[in-house]
């Protein structure tokens, strides 16, 4: 099986790649103002795909974007078989369960049966993880703290290309790593 995983390059895929170890990270490229700060912290290995959905984005909706992860999913499923959403025990969104992924996985695999002998399996790992635990998880294993903060960024509301520091994102990420020992806001 080949292993891809939809990364962000935000903390949650940034854990999962080092805890899940896939053949293939994807990143789709979406339009947003996030996307855009994103992009330039993605590691070399990173294959990036640009899928025009940000006019979509609901702001007032804690940035839902409906379909995004079916969208995802579909374009994981030409890069290999197994396919790890980076959700996680805060993510509430429905296209981040397991009842999406069944599902998702049901109409894939009907649509590769037509012409391909392809079985495609999308998993959540990590569904039930916090992202305290799995900081926690990742530095037990050897890996570094400050590495970890230094190399991850997640915020909805960039400026200045900087992190807002303020958006649930950016909060729930400092609050995961006070929780390992390490405050950011004081280095």
């Amino acid at each position: 099986m080949t292993k891809v995983l939809l990364y962000s390059g935000g903390m949650d895929s940034w854990l999962i790649d080092k805890l899940w170890k896939p053949d293939v990270k994807l990143y789709i490229d979406i339009g947003t103002e996030n996307s855009k700060e994103e992009i330039k912290r993605l590691p070399n290995d990173v294959i990036v795909k640009k899928i025009e959905l940000a006019e979509f984005e609901d702001k007032e909706k804690n940035f839902l974007l409906p379909l995004r992860n079916l969208f995802f999913v579909e374009m994981a499923s030409y890069y290999g078989d197994e396919i790890c959403l980076g959700a996680t025990g805060s993510s509430t969104h429905y296209d981040k369960n397991e009842t999406f992924a069944k599902l998702s996985e049901d109409v894939i695999n009907y649509l590769y049966s037509e012409a391909y002998d392809k079985k495609v399996k999308i998993v959540l790992p990590y569904r039930t993880m916090s992202k305290e635990d799995m900081l926690k998880e990742y530095i037990e294993q050897g890996g570094n703290i400050e590495t970890a903060w230094n190399e991850t960024f997640s915020c909805y509301s960039p400026v200045n290309g900087n992190m807002c520091g303020e958006c649930s994102s950016c909060l729930k990420r400092i609050e995961a790593f006070k929780k390992n020992g390490y405050n950011p806001l004081n280095k």
